[in-house]
């Protein structure tokens, strides 16, 4: 259930401000979610915090209740928890989970309340009592939405993020980079592509694809997202393999990738170090392929 911008026959305590028809009073869920074990996804310190005294009064005297709901679209899983104003932990097995997961919570009426007036509703409401009835939700926030992606066999490992194709239409000899949820498409006019695919598995031309190819690709695609609209949160919801560059980030750095610092970040820097500085190490390459093979000679199994 969304509940968004509807209306109710009552006031109702909303955590966007906009649709909430109290004054100043707040209405938060607060968690830390993680996973477990490779199990388990837990919902740590799991709690409501509001300003409203009201609504406190009415869960004190049994009138209301406190829950959390999580809803996973793609499983089709769909649980309610009860929470409090006190900090608890909740755990889901994680394979009832996967892909877009919602966690809401909601504040429950228990019974009909017959005289539902408080001076902490809009002033416009102040002449009034209303009536609310047996699981009317009274309070929401529904604003989190989080991913669940978890592969016990890539988690031990860095998957790709690039796809490289053939595109025979390109006739001007450029590359073209495009980007979708999962992958960042590198697409190669015919020739190039044939010559690339002949030689990618050259240990020696590693560091030099990843420079002509996957950096500016990466490059672009990350400074497409650099918007400021756009949050870490959301973008990691949009776009699986951001999710990829973001944790490769912060392991490197030993820090969070906030908001802001994605704002200010040089996408060209952290591209290179993200895919082990393949630029610098290129030119390395580059000497110990033609100047050193001219000094010493090279064997013919460098280049099979």
């Amino acid at each position: 259930m969304r509940i968004g911008n509807r209306l109710f026959p009552y006031p109702l305590l909303n955590h966007e401000p906009l649709y909430s028809q109290y004054k100043d009073e707040s209405f938060s869920l607060y968690l830390n979610g993680y996973i477990a074990d490779k199990q388990w996804y837990v919902l740590d310190y799991v709690r409501i915090e509001t300003t409203s005294n009201f609504l406190r009064e009415l869960v004190s005297n049994g009138s209301a209740k406190l829950v959390c709901v999580v809803e996973c679209p793609q499983t089709m899983y769909r649980k309610t928890f009860p929470i409090s104003f006190t900090p608890q932990k909740i755990r889901i097995p994680l394979y009832d989970l996967s892909g877009k997961t919602s966690i809401k919570a909601y504040a429950i009426a228990t019974k009909d309340i017959e005289n539902f007036k408080s001076n902490e509703f809009l002033d416009d409401y102040n002449e009034y009592e209303f009536q609310v009835e047996k699981n009317d939700v009274i309070a929401v926030d529904e604003g989190m939405i989080t991913r669940i992606d978890f592969d016990d066999e890539e988690d031990t490992k860095k998957s790709s993020i690039f796809l490289i194709i053939k595109d025979n239409t390109i006739l001007d000899e450029t590359m073209r980079v495009e980007y979708d949820f999962s992958k960042i498409t590198i697409s190669l006019p015919s020739q190039q592509w044939d010559l690339y695919e002949k030689n990618k598995r050259i240990k020696q031309l590693e560091n030099m694809y990843f420079s002509i190819i996957a950096i500016p690709a990466l490059t672009q695609c990350v400074m497409a997202l650099q918007k400021p609209d756009n949050s870490i949160d959301r973008l990691c919801l949009d776009y699986k393999w951001f999710c990829s560059f973001k944790k490769q980030y912060e392991a490197i750095n030993e820090c969070e990738l906030t908001d802001e610092l994605f704002q200010k970040m040089d996408v060209m820097v952290e591209s290179q170090k993200i895919l082990n500085t393949p630029t610098t190490k290129s030119i390395d390459d580059i000497f110990n392929l033609f100047v050193m093979k001219e000094d010493i000679g090279g064997s013919e199994n460098d280049w099979n």
